[in-house]
Formats: structure tokens, sequence, C-alpha cells
């Protein structure tokens, strides 16, 4: 499957039967995890040809951020696609919705990708939060764009400052990249600590430009009714 077929949602059926983004239930575990704040670490890659390792492909992630659609996707006993399929009819959200937060995921995902202590410090490991700590303001930013909330919330205890930090070379803050994943709850809680809504980043882009561009309608809304531009 090439470039070509992922941007425009080609997809081969040994694709849709192989790979998990194409399957109706992990699309469905992925927003439903989203939703309710659930840290998600997700390893996209394959073995280096060198030695028995893991190497991350955020190139590979970025590609599949175009190719989710749930629309498309499959079940293998076709009755249960229809069972969840109608269950994301019945959301708020609809469709696009749906496939926003999932496409917020993998955006986090790219980031998060090349930090494994950092995913692990998501998940509770207390050892690896030690290890965030150390260094707060690299991490800051990308556990911002993972939707991890819990590390947020514990750098922040060590450094009130990083609330008004520039993390990214490109002039990201914490809070465009909370907006680019679409995590309403780390946003708000950015917000409440005093993130300022109005800044923007080296393309001219702020918070709200992301939530528009990436299409995440909530929090657009929530940046709005706070008087973002």
């Amino acid at each position: 499957m090439n470039e070509s077929d992922m941007l425009s949602r080609r997809f081969p059926a040994a694709a849709k039967a192989q790979v998990a983004y194409f399957r109706i239930w992990c699309l469905y575990e992925i927003f439903y995890a989203a939703k309710f704040n659930k840290p998600i670490g997700m390893k996209c890659g394959g073995r280096q040809k060198s030695i028995l390792s893991f190497e991350s492909d955020d190139i590979m992630l970025g590609k599949m951020y175009f190719a989710i659609d749930v629309v498309q996707a499959e079940a293998t006993v076709p009755s249960d696609r229809n069972m969840i399929f109608d269950k994301i009819l019945s959301y708020e959200e609809g469709i696009a919705g749906f496939n926003g937060r999932v496409r917020g995921v993998i955006i986090g995902a790219r980031m998060a990708c090349h930090h494994p202590v950092l995913v692990c410090a998501s998940c509770g490991d207390a050892a690896a939060m030690a290890v965030v700590r150390e260094q707060s303001e690299e991490y800051f930013a990308v556990a911002a764009a993972g939707g991890f909330l819990t590390v947020l919330e514990d750098l922040l205890l060590g450094d009130s400052n990083l609330i008004h930090s520039h993390q990214s070379k490109d002039g990201m803050t914490a809070l465009h990249h909370a907006a680019s994943g679409g995590h309403l709850t780390c946003l708000q809680w950015l917000e409440g600590k005093g993130a300022d809504m109005t800044v923007a980043d080296e393309d001219g882009w702020t918070a709200l430009k992301y939530a528009t561009s990436y299409g995440h309608e909530a929090c657009r809304k929530y940046l709005l009714s706070k008087g973002a531009q």
C-alpha cells in the first residue's frame, strides 16, 4: 500500500484484514479510552535490521493519521461491525468527531513514540515519572500532546513556570499540543492554570486554530467560550 493509497483512503482488502487501525474494534477501543481520559500508549514501527530491537516509526504514524476512517473499518463478524457503528452514530460527536478523536491520539503518539519513559510514567510507573521530572521542560509539551493529564499535574507541581513556556522549537506551547490532539480535559486544565490562549506559534497558529483545523469541535467550542481567537 503506497502513500497515495493512504492519503486517498484506498485500502486493499488484505490491509483491512491485517492492520489494526482498519478494524472497528480497535478504533472503538482507542476512541473510548480517549473519551474517558485513559492514557494510551502506541507502538508503531518494526524491528531494527541490525539488532533484535523495536524501532519507532513516526512517519508511519503520520500516514496512519490520514488513513483513519471508521466508515471503512471492518470486523470479522459483520453483526459486530453494525452494532459498534450504530453506537458511534448515537454519539453527539458523530462520525467526524469519532475520527477526529482517534486521529488526535495518533498526533500525540507521534510525539510520544520516541519517549517511552513518558508513556510508562503516564501509566503510573513511579521510576519513569522520576526520570520525566528531571527533564520537565522537555516532557511537559509532549505530555499535553499525548493527553497525559496526571503527568502534567505532577510536572507543574515541580515548576509552575512550565505553564507559560514554549517547549517546542517551533513555538508551540502545551496548550497548542493539547488542542491539536483534541484533549479537552487537558485543555481545560491548562487554561484553568493560566495558560495563555492568545499566544501563537511561529506559523501564527493559536490553540483555537489548531482545534478548528484538526476538527476537534469540543475543544473549539471550549476555547471560544473562554474568549480565544
